[in-house]
């Protein structure tokens, strides 16, 4: 989550719920490429960025723009360079045919969801609420995002928020770190809702003792 780098029409960001090994994906339009760089500079996948496009983004001048970690005998050789551009355009196809897509999206105002229409037919509610980033209130920011590449993710451009569909659709609205207090919030909230049914039952136990206990069921012959 945020973007690290807008530059020439190009954005450089870390999404919301990235993992190691470290890296950024690489927005331009309608194409994307993702880059590691934790020892040495590496594309892992590549989904329409053409080979002028990828390489500037791996080349060291561009790289200490936005993190200083990439070493200067990291540049990669044109050799190098070829053969990870053949096989990261080959996983970006392969990772965009499997991911799993919605064709449509809505901010529902009433409810404060997001309303994901699946392909399949099937339209996935979620509450603005459990989002990691999205708990502005502003319901114009709230209402400002796009689905994105094919489908397979969401974006919200004035929160600089990004999520993989796939994420909702297994249960993930953010970091481990926030799923963790993200379920001891529910937790708590469970519990308190159980209180208040035993403190509800115990009031109408006590109505009842007075009214000489529970009505005797009916029995019909």
């Amino acid at each position: 989550m945020p973007t690290v780098l807008n530059n020439e029409g190009y954005k450089l960001m870390i999404y919301t719920r990235d993992h190691e090994p470290m890296h950024v994906h690489v927005l331009r339009q309608n194409s994307k490429a993702v880059i590691e760089f934790e020892t040495l500079v590496r594309v892992r996948s590549n989904r329409g960025l053409n080979r002028r496009e990828l390489r500037q983004e791996t080349r060291l001048e561009n790289g200490k723009k936005f993190m200083d970690k990439i070493e200067k005998d990291n540049v990669m050789s044109e050799k190098e360079f070829e053969r990870q551009f053949q096989e990261a355009t080959r996983r970006g196809a392969e990772e965009l045919k499997r991911l799993r897509k919605a064709v449509s999206a809505k901010y529902d105002k009433r409810t404060q969801r997001i309303l994901l229409e699946m392909g399949n037919g099937v339209t996935l509610l979620v509450p603005v609420s459990l989002v990691q980033g999205l708990k502005s209130g502003d319901e114009k920011k709230l209402s400002d995002f796009d689905l994105m590449y094919d489908g397979s993710e969401i974006h919200w451009h004035a929160l600089d928020v990004q999520f993989y569909v796939e994420d909702f659709l297994r249960g993930i609205f953010g970091t481990p770190k926030w799923m963790s207090s993200l379920k001891e919030h529910l937790s708590e909230i469970g519990r308190k809702g159980g209180s208040a049914r035993s403190i509800a039952k115990r009031i109408s136990s006590a109505e009842n003792g007075k009214k000489g206990g529970r009505p005797r069921t009916k029995r019909t012959a």
